[in-house]
């Protein structure tokens, strides 16, 4: 069951939903003045209670903004997620292209050395000559 609330609770309540005294009335399917003395302080004599038709869909509100809110904050996890896949799919680009490079690096050291090898060696022939 529904909590009650108190005329002030219940206009501080649309305030954080973003809703007007008219928009609640006519989600629940009153006229506006009926949501107005539901809103007004205990000691109005005009003041009547909140039915629990009324405070059901209060909650139902509350729920369905919390899902909402829940829903956005997945979406933006969801689009941080895709963007660091991204940085991945680039920096795995960036690591294949920096190995053929490391790769030909090394093959050009060895052909470097084996030649340096080969010099020093027919160099060495020639002065034993």
């Amino acid at each position: 069951m529904d909590e009650a609330l108190t005329g002030p609770e219940l206009r501080a309540e649309l305030g954080r939903l973003g809703l007007t005294r008219a928009e609640f009335a006519r989600i629940c399917g009153v006229q506006w003045k009926a949501v107005n003395f539901w809103g007004m302080d205990a000691d109005d004599p005009k003041a009547l209670p909140i039915p629990p038709y009324a405070l059901t869909i209060l909650r139902l509100l509350r729920e369905n903004l919390r899902l909402k809110l829940r829903a956005a904050a997945l979406e933006h996890e969801l689009e941080q997620a895709k963007v660091k896949a991204d940085m991945a799919d680039e920096l795995e680009v960036r690591c294949a292209a920096l190995s053929a490079k490391l790769a030909n690096a090394r093959k050009q050291k060895a052909a470097a050395t084996r030649k340096w090898q080969s010099e020093v060696k027919a160099q060495r022939k020639q002065e034993a000559a």
